[in-house]
């Protein structure tokens, strides 16, 4: 992930989960694999902030905006994670199946 990105609504940094390593890749696993077992996702990580901005200086119609989403850090991990695992799937699972 790149580093120096606007925060989600859970407030943490990607430089926080960057420096943790080990430790943090372990906290993500446990909080994915729970949420995983009981078929539940954590309401912040369904949490999306969505920001318009302007793409020219004192604009006042919609279509001159653009649209960014600011969404947790640990949501964007478990959507690559999810991502590969659906891609591998598709590599490893025969048509018929």
């Amino acid at each position: 992930m790149k580093r120096r990105k606007a925060v989600g609504n859970d407030q943490i940094v990607v430089e926080l989960i960057m420096h943790l390593l080990y430790t943090g890749v372990g906290i993500l696993m446990r909080l994915f694999n729970g949420m995983y077992k009981n078929d539940n996702i954590v309401d912040e990580h369904l949490e999306c902030t969505f920001i318009a901005i302007p793409k020219k200086p004192k604009v006042n119609e919609s279509e001159h905006y653009r649209t960014t989403s600011m969404v947790s850090h640990a949501t964007k991990i478990l959507m690559k994670v999810l991502r590969r695992m659906k891609s591998d799937m598709h590599q490893k699972v025969n048509e018929c199946q």
